[in-house]
């Protein structure tokens, strides 16, 4: 995106591929050049002359994604945010934002199945009184564990304002957003052929994971931020 002054206010060009709309008004925070040098930010109005939103199809059934693209939209100097937004604090946000909800889509998912294996009966047992499914079941739950504390130490970190919360973040965004996804279709495999018809809530829940999981970054982006600040880090301590 690029912003160039024109009289008391700015012109913005540009197309961003995906963003979230749920409705189609409202107001984007835009990151922008302005003339092609400074980086800025500019709260700009979905309906504002000259923003033009296409629908896009996702995997997620509930949330709606668009492309926006902007031709000459003109906007007040008054929408310019300037420096009090920080891209690499919004980053930390988003990423603990998304690991919370990758969680909580976890947990969710966690105890639909963990009811089945006590409600399914086969052969004249329940389904959770196998020792194969008890130990699937440990395993998904140490998972789910360990992405929750992670989750929840980011968050603590990012609102503390720490010194490693970018590193906390990052971290957590990685692992749940690896794990997740995991998770959750170990939990539709666990419910067999009930699990994987369109009629079962699972699929909700994995679809919500999934996107959130690409989203701003892959887990494997996430990764090398963690690496790239751990590194800089130990730079500056020596």
């Amino acid at each position: 995106m690029r912003a160039v002054r024109s009289g008391d206010g700015f012109v913005l060009d540009g197309t961003l591929p995906r963003v979230e709309t749920g409705a189609p008004t409202g107001y984007l925070l835009v990151a922008a050049l302005v003339d092609h040098d400074a980086p800025s930010h500019f709260l700009v109005p979905l309906d504002a002359p000259g923003v033009q939103a296409a629908p896009l199809r996702g995997l997620d059934l509930v949330r709606r994604y668009s492309a926006v693209t902007f031709r000459e939209a003109a906007v007040a100097a008054s929408a310019q945010v300037g420096g009090a937004v920080d891209d690499e604090f919004l980053l930390d946000l988003t990423a603990v934002l998304q690991a919370g909800e990758i969680v909580g889509a976890m947990e969710r998912a966690f105890a639909i199945t963990l009811q089945w294996t006590r409600d399914r009966y086969s052969f004249g047992r329940p389904l959770g009184s196998y020792q194969e499914i008890k130990h699937r079941m440990a395993d998904l739950r140490t998972q789910l564990e360990a992405s929750a504390a992670v989750t929840e130490k980011a968050a603590r970190r990012v609102g503390e304002g720490a010194r490693d919360a970018s590193t906390w973040a990052s971290a957590a965004r990685a692992h749940a957003g690896r794990v997740g996804p995991e998770l959750i279709q170990d939990c539709v495999q666990l419910h067999g052929g009930i699990g994987v018809t369109f009629e079962h809530d699972l699929h909700l829940y994995l679809r919500r994971a999934t996107v959130d999981a690409q989203l701003f970054g892959t887990p494997g982006s996430f990764t090398e931020r963690v690496v790239r600040l751990t590194e800089a880090a130990m730079e500056g301590a020596k």
